[in-house]
């Protein structure tokens, strides 16, 4: 996949993913642009039943950049569900599951989803696999 297609793709999938989730009711969503002052920051956030989220989007064999894996990192560490995904169905599958890996960490929620160190879904679990 050339690099103008794996940008369309993506462009498609953040579209896709926007559609889905204004469809389930989310509070807000919104994506992000690439620029300067965004470099790391997730392609989309917004919430979900009051619980705030941050979606990284990657198309084929893209990776996260280290500043990626670090603000998906202080974003869970805030409380917020994140993760990296490949497919709208791994998207889907997040987001219709994230309260089964609901826990409390000392009074606070920490959402615990079976990621692997890419903020992926563990293999397994992947509705596309």
């Amino acid at each position: 996949m050339t690099v103008k297609g794996a940008k369309q793709y993506e462009s498609a999938l953040k579209d896709k993913s926007i559609l889905y989730l204004k469809k389930i009711g989310c509070s807000f969503v919104e994506k992000r642009h690439a620029g300067a002052f965004r470099m790391g920051k997730a392609d989309l956030t917004g919430a979900i039943r009051g619980l705030r989220f941050e979606f990284e989007l990657k198309v084929g064999s893209n990776k996260l950049t280290e500043l990626q894996k670090k603000w998906l990192q202080k974003c869970k560490d805030a409380g917020c569900l994140c993760a990296a995904v490949w497919t709208l169905n791994e998207l889907k599958w997040i987001v219709e599951n994230y309260e089964r890996y609901q826990f409390w960490n000392d009074g606070e929620p920490s959402i615990e989803l079976p990621l692997d160190e890419e903020w992926r879904l563990l293999m397994r679990f992947r509705p596309d696999s």
